[in-house]
């Protein structure tokens, strides 16, 4: 019976190796295919405030980024 289950035991420990990939190094200066385009990241308030005269004053929070990458390592944050 322990001979089954180490038998057992090294069967799953082989099958759930996996092999190194092989990556392809990217030069300095430029982005991977996957990074490159429009990256927005951002959060909105869904609360206003209001003045007590009925003027609007604003959010209560917000924050957001864009940015544009290009395949030469240059971005372009004026989205």
């Amino acid at each position: 019976m322990k001979k089954t289950i180490a038998c057992l035991m090294l069967a799953v420990t082989f099958l759930s190796c996996k092999t190194k990939e092989e990556t392809v190094p990217v030069p300095d200066g430029y982005v991977t295919a996957e990074a490159k385009g429009q990256w927005l990241y951002g959060t909105f308030s869904m609360t206003y405030f209001w003045g007590y005269d009925g003027s609007y004053i604003g959010n209560a929070f917000e924050l957001s980024v864009a940015f544009n990458f290009m395949e030469n390592g240059e971005y372009d944050n004026t989205l």
